[in-house]
């Protein structure tokens, strides 16, 4: 949700700056209705700095960023979002770094043109040759954010080839054979 196209290259030009977006774009979802719950659940996603020009993020900055992301995102709908709003939860670079343990992106590296899809750095070589026994699934490396199970299908394509290379097939077909009998199992 943005005014206009025009809107999102000063818009990251303020983040890359440390600085909040003044007229913050904003990916937006509706999310249904849970059971038992009057009404449903928006989503509202925005881009800030993961370290801001003037100081740490603290849970007053996050809430005082996320208001910002609503009031933008209800002027270009030309609705107000906050109608009916019993409950916000807001999640920002502090809420993630606690989460995920890392620097406070969710998605690990940056989801700008240079680091989607073909363009995501492949298996972070320099991690592999620390630790040639590392293999990374998930929203931060190849194939991009989100999770689409294409990271977590190359890792394992690593670890078959790797333990091809180190005569650990037997192994490996027994996992598979138990993981089959399980299958086989829940199936009845």
């Amino acid at each position: 949700v943005q005014d206009s196209p025009g809107g999102l290259r000063p818009g990251f030009a303020e983040v890359l700056a440390g600085r909040l977006q003044r007229r913050p774009w904003t990916m937006l979802a509706r999310v249904g209705q849970p059971e038992g719950v009057d009404g449903s659940a928006l989503w509202l996603s925005s881009v800030v700095p993961l370290r801001r020009a003037d100081g740490g993020w603290s849970p007053d900055r996050e809430a005082a960023a996320a208001r910002a992301v609503v009031e933008a995102a209800s002027e270009a709908l030309g609705t107000d979002l906050t109608t009916g709003e019993r409950e916000r939860r807001v999640t920002g670079p502090l809420g993630w770094a606690a989460r995920l343990a890392s620097d406070g992106n969710p998605n690990h590296l940056d989801l700008t043109l240079d680091q989607l899809l073909g363009w995501r750095p492949a298996g972070l070589p320099a991690w592999r040759r620390r630790y040639p026994w590392l293999h990374w699934a998930g929203a931060g490396v190849h194939p991009g954010g989100g999770l689409s199970g294409s990271s977590g299908r190359a890792a394992a394509g690593e670890v078959l080839g790797l333990a091809g290379r180190h005569r650990a097939r037997g192994e490996l077909a027994g996992l598979w054979s138990a993981f089959r009998a399980y299958l086989a199992m829940r199936r009845r």
